[in-house]
């Protein structure tokens, strides 16, 4: 729906430059609000599991990548990269990115296993 407002409004502006039409009702209308999507990263094994699905059936993995967005698709290889060890500078110039910083703050997520891990490594340190 904001597109489709921004869109109008554009070409009423053009509309109104072009001495068409003497105001642009577009810029009084609100915006709807929305709320920011978190990003979901799948697990190590759930990647390995669709993996294995593509390999009989290509069009249902597809299908679940569409649904499960393809963007987060990309947190998730970034995640497991970072997970695995994979240099931030590597990371980066594999999503094509120039800032390994900016790459670290928006595509690297913590997943639950990583939370697991460390906290048994704290539960480690703290009980010796």
């Amino acid at each position: 729906m904001n597109l489709m407002l921004t869109v109008l409004q554009m070409a009423l502006e053009d509309a109104m430059w072009q001495g068409w039409v003497v105001c642009n009702v577009a810029r009084r209308v609100d915006r709807v609000p929305q709320t920011k999507r978190e990003m979901q990263t799948f697990a190590e094994g759930d990647v390995r599991n669709l993996l294995k699905a593509a390999d009989s059936d290509r069009l249902e993995a597809a299908w679940h990548l569409a649904l499960s967005g393809l963007h987060d698709v990309r947190h998730t290889c970034a995640t497991l990269m970072h997970l695995r060890g994979v240099p931030v500078a590597v990371i980066a110039a594999w999503l094509g990115h120039i800032d390994a910083a900016f790459t670290m703050r928006t595509y690297v997520h913590s997943q639950n296993d990583a939370l697991r891990s460390a906290a048994s490594v704290m539960n480690v340190v703290t009980s010796a």
